[in-house]
């Protein structure tokens, strides 16, 4: 079932049987889109793969690189609006 994209099995005895089932799931089935009630989130996907290919420590390391990637992100957004509000005061003071 390669290409399944939505699976709802909530409520479904089959869902113990399976090993940490919203992970398994999101790896074994990589066009999945929708699990039971929530949607799979790229960042969901990238933790779940790191957890099948190394336990919980290798996602406790994705879920730090993922949060250090979006700081990272975030500062560079504000340095970058910092200068543009500088370049705006500076063409302002240019103009007077």
């Amino acid at each position: 079932m390669p290409a399944l994209s939505v699976l709802y099995l909530q409520n479904n005895e089959v869902t113990k049987n399976i090993k940490n089932y919203r992970k398994t799931l999101i790896v074994k089935l990589p066009n999945l889109k929708y699990l039971d009630d929530r949607p799979v989130f790229p960042e969901e996907r990238r933790f779940a793969e790191a957890f099948h290919k190394g336990g919980i420590e290798l996602e406790r390391e994705e879920r730090a690189k993922y949060k250090k990637e979006q700081e990272d992100e975030h500062l560079r957004n504000h340095y970058a609006f910092r200068d543009m509000i500088e370049r705006y005061r500076q063409e302002a003071r240019e103009k007077e």
